[in-house]
């Protein structure tokens, strides 16, 4: 916001074209100026993506670390299902892409860590969009 305002003052002020980004004189202000709400959706695309890979992942974390404390009583375990309910969808899509020779055991073990991968893949594309934007507009 302040990045737009700020090259429209020196645009009025000087009477020049604004310059884009790399260098060369730009016809519009559609290619001076990134607007943030051309990334507004692409923003929020990337935190919805993140923030449900890290509800799975804690879901998972929790039923395996309840799991442990819980021993063999935890099928029973009231909490225990409710995790096993919150992370089943995301181990039925695991199950869907992994091989038949990995047992249904370890299929948990690869669905946390396919959704570790989405997740630093979406932080990361999340701290891109933030940097191009502007930090103050990820707030």
């Amino acid at each position: 916001m302040m990045r737009r305002r700020f090259l429209e003052i020196q645009t009025v002020n000087s009477g020049k074209t604004p310059f884009c980004q790399d260098g060369l004189r730009c016809d519009t202000w559609a290619h001076a100026v990134e607007s943030p709400i051309r990334k507004g959706p692409m923003l929020f695309t990337v935190s919805s993506i993140k923030l449900i890979a890290e509800i799975a992942l804690l879901a998972l974390f929790g039923q395996w670390v309840l799991g442990l404390l819980a021993g063999a009583k935890k099928d029973t375990n009231l909490f225990y299902q409710v995790l096993q309910i919150a992370g089943k969808p995301f181990v039925v899509a695991a199950r869907f892409i992994t091989p038949k020779q990995i047992i249904d055991r370890h299929v948990p073990l690869v669905a946390f860590l396919l959704l570790l991968f989405v997740w630093i893949a979406a932080t990361l594309l999340k701290i891109r969009t933030c940097l191009e934007i502007g930090v103050e507009l990820c707030k």
